[in-house]
Order: structure tokens, then sequence, then C-alpha cells
């Protein structure tokens, strides 16, 4: 059994939001070390099945936000035409709003698995299912291009992930003297 939390702070996210806490379990047991599993005749010598879960975060907001935090207002300089459209001026304006509850992106993930050994591990493998779900995706809002203020980061929208993985390997030739 193995356990730990890990505690990540972002300077990119608000104040109340600038801390995130990602847990982690994982635990195994190897059957085929328990006294029923012992029989000479047991063609499977080896069985271990694992579990665990765990998180992690991401506060990439710059990948996400191609630009500065999406916790501070974010400025750029403009043109601007003036009177009858010759004169031309620079101002400073906001072009991205900021985002108060701007938080982490989590991923949470499980993965269940079954290693095994056969014929004195001649043939070998495991067996997992996993399943993965990130929640709270840092995304870019675009507001119309009329407006100055072109872009808010979010947390939008969960993706989920699933699937098997299998793996078998076997020892055709085995040298069994030197």
């Amino acid at each position: 059994l193995q356990a730990s939390i890990r505690r990540d702070g972002a300077s990119n996210f608000a104040q109340n939001k600038k801390w995130g806490y990602f847990p982690g379990v994982a635990a195994n047991w190897i059957i085929s070390e328990e006294d029923f599993m012992k029989q000479d005749s047991n063609p499977l010598n080896f069985l271990k099945f694992r579990l665990s879960y765990g998180e992690t975060g991401n506060s990439d907001i710059q990948s996400a936000a191609q630009s500065a935090y999406g916790t501070d207002y974010n400025g750029g300089i403009y043109s601007y035409l003036f009177g009858d459209g010759t004169s031309q001026s620079t101002g400073f304006g906001i072009k991205r709003l900021d985002n108060p509850n701007l938080s982490w992106e989590t991923a949470k993930e499980i993965n269940a698995g079954l290693d095994f050994g056969l014929f004195k591990d001649r043939i070998t493998g495991s067996v997992d299912y996993f399943t993965k779900t990130i929640s709270g995706l840092l995304y870019n809002v675009v507001t119309p291009s009329a407006y100055e203020v072109s872009v808010q980061t979010v947390n939008a929208g969960k993706t989920k992930t699933n699937g098997y993985e299998i793996a078998l390997q076997t020892k055709n030739i085995v040298n069994h003297g030197a």
C-alpha cells in the first residue's frame, strides 16, 4: 500500500485558488503468494492484482491563454483614428478580462491491473483497465470582434478517456544448461 499527497501552488491563479491538493493511493496483492495458490500442479506461478487512484493538476495558463495570466487584466497597445480618420493616436486598452474564479485543471485517474506468469514464467503478461477524467479545463472564451476585450480564460468542460491495455510475452526457447 502506498499513499501520497501533493500540494502545488501557482501564482497564475487568484489568491483563494492558488493552491491545489492532489492525492494518490496505490495497492497491490500478490495472490500467488497465498497458501491456496501454492500447488505444484498449478500452471499459474505468478498472479498480482493492482489498483491505483491519483490526481494531478495543470496550471499552464500560458498554454491555454497564449499570453499573460488569466487572473489579471491584460492590456495592449492600440492605434485609434480621430476626427476625419486621418489623425492616428496610440493608446492602451484591455485585451483580456480577469477571472477571479479561475482554478486548477484537474486530472483524476483510476487504474486496475492484473499481472500473471504461467508455466514458470514461460508466458507472462498483464491486463489493465484505466479511466481518466480531466475537469476544469483551462479554456479561452473569445468575445465577438467588435469588443476591445477579446478573451477571458475560464475553467470549462470535462473530458473522459477509458480503455484497456493487454500485454503478452512468451519465452519460446529456454536454455536449461550452461
